[in-house]
């Protein structure tokens, strides 16, 4: 997880997916608050649309289609957000970031490090 937070960019990468959707909104409701207007924010997320159409074009293994969906889910580990709890597409996330206060709402490429890129969602709004 990734989360960096300045009163004019937020970025969050590979964060919404760990909280349930409620969480998630209040999430985005404390980003909106937080920013300066004009601020951006930019969330990087596992896109469901991407990976079921990965999965149907086999062109993703069933271990990455689980680990993409519920996390880093190993016997050894304690941590409680290892595992996903909601996935989005930009529809749900739209809605979720209109009703927190942003407005231009757009996808781009994801080009952030990690993950792969063709399983991924990044979104740019502002405040």
């Amino acid at each position: 997880m990734l989360m960096v937070r300045s009163k004019h960019e937020n970025i969050s990468v590979a964060t919404l997916e760990h909280l349930i959707i409620q969480q998630a909104a209040n999430l985005l409701k404390e980003f909106n608050r937080i920013l300066a207007p004009g601020g951006k924010l930019t969330i990087g997320v596992p896109s469901m649309e991407k990976i079921c159409r990965a999965y149907v074009d086999n062109s993703l293994p069933h271990a990455l289609l689980n680990q993409y969906i519920y996390g880093q889910l190993f016997e050894t580990s304690q941590m409680e957000y290892d595992c996903h709890k909601s996935i989005y597409n930009f529809d749900v996330l739209n809605l979720m970031l209109l009703t927190a206060g942003f407005k231009n709402i757009e996808e781009v490429p994801y080009d952030f490090p990690m993950h792969r890129k063709d399983l991924m969602m990044k979104i740019i709004c502002e405040k």
